[in-house]
């Protein structure tokens, strides 16, 4: 058996650690393996800033381009609206 199938088989017991849990998660997103409930759990951990997809992690800030303010994602639902000069940006 592969070492990440490994992985699965230790995580879908039970039996993995917090850290475990996060590298398998960020080798099945270096995988592109996304589909289904391993795709949402590694969304969250993503969204989470825990891992990265495409060697990027998620920012919950952003400098608008337009106006050059430094936005929280979070003050607008995770939009990409700058809250200053409400254009949609990033």
């Amino acid at each position: 058996m592969s070492d990440i199938t490994n992985k699965i088989i230790k995580f879908e017991a039970g039996e993995s650690s917090y850290d475990e849990i996060v590298e398998l998660l960020q080798e099945i997103a270096d995988r592109g393996l996304l589909q289904g409930s391993y795709g949402r759990i590694v969304r969250d951990f993503y969204n989470a800033g825990l891992i990265s997809i495409d060697g990027k992690f998620k920012s919950d800030s952003f400098t608008c381009i337009r106006c050059g303010e430094t936005c929280d994602s979070d003050d607008n639902n995770g939009s990409d609206i700058c809250s200053y000069c409400s254009q949609v940006t990033r």
